[in-house]
C-alpha cells in the first residue's frame, strides 16, 4: 500500500473511531438495573422493608425543561443522566446566592423486585409494594414506568405511595424531579432563610411489602400529668387496607412484656383504621 493509500486508511480509521466514541458519549454512562437491599438502617419501622440505594442517576435541570421534553417517561437512554448515590444533595459545595435560590434536578432508578419477598401462599393480587422517602427538599414529583404517583412538598417530612399498579416485571425505572424553590406559603417562607436550602433527597428510600392491610405509622407517646406523676402510654396505629375489598382485621401487640389489644375493625377499600 502506498504512503497516501496507508494515509488515507489511518485517516478513516480515527474518524471511525471518533464517531464511534461520539455515539458512546450520546449513550450516556452504562447502568444496569439492580434490585434493592434487604433490611433497613434503623430499627423503628416495618418489617420487610429493602433499601433502594446502590447506583441512581442524576440529571440537573437548571431551565426547567424537564417536563415539557418527558424526562419522566420510561426509556432506556442514560443520555445526559450523571451516576449518584443517595442520600444526595445536587448543590452541595455550591453556596451561592442562586444555589440558596434553588433549582430543579431529577433522580433516576431502575430496579428489579427482589425475591422471595412474600411467602408462597400470599395471592398475586393481595402482594403489594409500598416506596417510602424519608426526605426531599423541597418538592418532589414521583413517576414509575412513566406513570404519575404522586407529589409531595416539604423538607424533612416522609412520604410514601402505593406502586403496585405500575409495577410490571422485570426493569422498573422511577423517576423523581425535585423542585427546591421555596416561595412565601413554604415553610421556611423562600427564597432563603431558615436553612440552607440542600437540594435533592436528602435521605433513604425504600420499598417494602404490604398484604392486604399494612401498618403505616406507629405513634407512642407518654402522657405525664406532672413531672413526678405516673405516666400512661398513649399508643396509636394506622393501619390501611391496600386492597379493593373491605378487609378484615384485629390487632396485637406488647409494650414491653405487657399485651396491648387494640380490638378488630372492618376496614372499608383503601381506608385507614386508627387503632
Amino acid at each position: 500500500m502506498s504512503r497516501l493509500g496507508r494515509a488515507t486508511a489511518l485517516a478513516l480509521t480515527a474518524a471511525s473511531l471518533l464517531t464511534w466514541a461520539g455515539a458512546a458519549r450520546a449513550q450516556g454512562p452504562v447502568y444496569t438495573a439492580t434490585p434493592p437491599t434487604p433490611g433497613a438502617l434503623d430499627r423503628d419501622g416495618q418489617t420487610g422493608r429493602y433499601l433502594l440505594g446502590g447506583s441512581w442517576l442524576y440529571r440537573p435541570d437548571p431551565t426547567n425543561v424537564g417536563v415539557a421534553q418527558g424526562w419522566w417517561a420510561s426509556a432506556p437512554s442514560t443520555d445526559g443522566w450523571s451516576p449518584v448515590t443517595v442520600p444526595n444533595a445536587y448543590n452541595a459545595g455550591d453556596f451561592s446566592s442562586a444555589s440558596m435560590t434553588g433549582s430543579v434536578g431529577w433522580y433516576r432508578r431502575d430496579f428489579t423486585l427482589p425475591s422471595g419477598a412474600f411467602s408462597r401462599y400470599v395471592p398475586t393480587a393481595d402482594r403489594h409494594w409500598i416506596i417510602r422517602f424519608e426526605s426531599v427538599n423541597y418538592r418532589a414529583s414521583v413517576w414509575l414506568n412513566g406513570h404519575l404517583i404522586g407529589g409531595h412538598a416539604g423538607a424533612y417530612l416522609p412520604f410514601e405511595f402505593d406502586i403496585s399498579p405500575q409495577l410490571h416485571a422485570g426493569v422498573n425505572q422511577l423517576i423523581v424531579r425535585v423542585d427546591d424553590t421555596r416561595g412565601a406559603n413554604d415553610l421556611p417562607p423562600g427564597p432563603g432563610g431558615g436553612w440552607w436550602n440542600f437540594g435533592g433527597i436528602l435521605s433513604e428510600v425504600y420499598l417494602r411489602t404490604a398484604q392486604r392491610a399494612d401498618v403505616q405509622q406507629v405513634q407512642v407517646r407518654p402522657i405525664l400529668p406532672c413531672p413526678s406523676c405516673a405516666a400512661t402510654i398513649q399508643e396509636q396505629v394506622a393501619v390501611r387496607n391496600v386492597t379493593g375489598v373491605t378487609q378484615h382485621v384485629s390487632l396485637h401487640g406488647y409494650y414491653g412484656s405487657i399485651p396491648v389489644d387494640f380490638g378488630a375493625a372492618a376496614i372499608r377499600p383503601h381506608a385507614t383504621w386508627s387503632a
